[in-house]
């Protein structure tokens, strides 16, 4: 990957920003899963399941520029940050996957009581594959104008995405879709250090990386929040607590009837309240609490059922105090809890994963130029599951058990 950025300021007010990237990416994933609907158990052994390997080969090329011009003004009565801009962007994404070649299951595991004893078999040469390529074409404008108290920002975008896909299981796209983008937000500054803020956002881009059996369209969301931000003086609490809803169309979900395999949800929204909050009375003590309360619903392939993996409650709260004085000075030492809710693993929803909070602990001591720092996770040793997708296979990991770090840092 490289990138380059230049930078040009005509006077005080004026200035030009141009920046390109150029990023290139392979991947070779070698693995091996059980697919209950490729290879059920025997009644008489229910929890004996076969075992099926499986090879991807992933190329990512990226190419980006863009420039803009930004000039501050002072006109309509308020100061103005004005900004206008070009992007482009060119994407290639190639995915060859290699299953059911040979030695397809390659034996069978007993999840009662596994023995993780077979070889690995390489599913060449591939059998499947899709090429895809994006080229964006973006203009856009912004103002963020101050009027005393109150800060208002808003924004433009018009975007050209053309997509051309081409595989060997009969999908193929060369479409080119428009899409304008507008944004609003505002702030109000009610007294020092307490602001209301709202705004609206919508976003659209490609359905990167997506690997179906029909041809996908762009992703489209539309966002809306408002809340408070908060930097009292004097008291060390800043913050941020803020309602939002959000909407997206054309989701890629797992094809649960393809292995490997996504199709793209109707639309699926969230809505709710999210709060982050740091109170550090003293330089030497600071605590950090933030929650999250997501409710979800798909209104596409599964209406009114929860998004997978999204828990309706999250949150964390964690302490850290450090020594600025004394013999101990440079010694500081935290510890934190972390909390999910149930999670859906499936959708349509059949089955969720349990919910956890786990606690984890960190101890650090700077001299001279060095920091030896010590960190332990999962304190309690707890047993609980992850859930994630694995090749369109909604799945269920172990979290880490308990796990002890040391690390040594040296400035130069």
């Amino acid at each position: 990957m490289g990138s380059v950025a230049l930078h040009h300021a005509f006077n005080n007010c004026v200035k030009l920003t141009v920046t390109g990237r150029y990023y290139d990416n392979t991947v070779h994933e070698y693995g091996s899963f059980v697919d209950p609907d490729l290879f059920p158990p025997d009644a008489s052994a229910p929890t004996v399941y076969g075992v099926s390997p499986i090879l991807m080969h992933n190329r990512t090329k990226e190419a980006t520029f863009d420039a803009n011009l930004s000039a501050k003004l002072h006109i309509l009565g308020g100061t103005h940050q004005l900004l206008g801009g070009i992007n482009y962007d060119w994407t290639s994404f190639y995915s060859a996957m290699g299953f059911g070649v040979s030695d397809t299951p390659s034996g069978t595991i007993d999840l009662a009581n596994p023995v993780y004893a077979l070889s690995y078999t390489p599913q060449l040469p591939v059998n499947s594959y899709t090429n895809d390529h994006y080229q964006t074409y973006a203009v856009y404008a912004q103002d963020q104008a101050t009027y005393g108290r109150l800060h208002v920002t808003g924004g433009l975008r018009f975007t050209a995405l053309k997509f051309r896909e081409a595989t060997d299981y009969n999908v193929a796209n060369n479409s080119t879709y428009y899409h304008v983008s507008p944004r609003i937000g505002a702030t109000f500054d009610i007294v020092q250090g307490v602001a209301l803020y709202a705004g609206y956002a919508t976003a659209f881009r490609a359905a990167f990386g997506f690997v179906g059996l029909e041809a996908p369209k762009p992703e489209t969301s539309h966002n809306v929040e408002a809340g408070m931000k908060l930097a009292l003086p004097g008291s060390g609490l800043s913050g941020t607590i803020g309602l939002f809803r959000q909407t997206h169309d054309n989701v890629a979900v797992s094809d649960m009837n393809n292995v490997g395999y996504y199709v793209q949800s109707g639309r699926q929204r969230a809505q709710g309240v999210e709060a982050d909050m740091v109170w550090e009375p003293t330089p030497a003590f600071s605590l950090l609490a933030n929650y999250a309360y997501t409710d979800t619903r798909d209104d596409g392939v599964s209406p009114g059922d929860q998004i997978a993996r999204v828990p309706k409650s999250s949150g964390r709260v964690a302490a850290r105090y450090r020594f600025l004085h004394g013999w101990a000075k440079g010694l500081s030492f935290g510890a934190g809890v972390t909390a999910y809710t149930s999670r859906a693993l499936t959708l349509p929803n059949t089955i969720s994963v349990p919910g956890y909070a786990v606690v984890d602990a960190q101890a650090d001591y700077k001299f001279d130029r060095y920091t030896l720092g010590i960190s332990m996770v999962n304190l309690g040793n707890r047993k609980a599951w992850d859930p994630y997708s694995y090749m369109g296979n909604p799945v269920v990991a172990p979290i880490q058990p308990l796990s002890a770090y040391a690390t040594l840092k040296v400035r130069l």
